[in-house]
């Protein structure tokens, strides 16, 4: 009876040891940017707070083209609408040459 009560502990035991190396080796991992987009040469990154809108973005980066042609540029290029959600990343394009 003692002998099976010791096998019980022992393979709870080592059922901790295990868990615990495996969660541990979760945070060794890093993921920050596993989720963000590669980068891209011709954009930068924009990710959208609570209060953004499309046009305050096309404020921000201020190109010499016209703001809704740019809202629409910003819009083709993220396959997106007029709504936006916080936490949703843009691609902004970069040099936009005016027509």
């Amino acid at each position: 009876m003692n002998r099976k009560i010791y096998i019980k502990k022992k393979k709870a035991i080592i059922s901790l040891i295990f868990i615990f190396i495996f969660l541990t080796g979760l945070n060794i991992v890093d993921l920050t940017n596993y989720y963000l987009p590669k980068p891209d040469s011709n954009y930068s990154y924009y990710i959208v707070s609570e209060k953004d809108t499309l046009w305050t973005i096309a404020d921000e980066y201020g190109f010499k083209i016209d703001k809704r042609d740019y809202i629409n540029l910003i819009k083709e290029v993220n396959q997106i609408g007029d709504n936006i959600k916080p936490g949703s990343v843009l691609k902004i394009p970069g040099e936009v040459k005016s027509k």
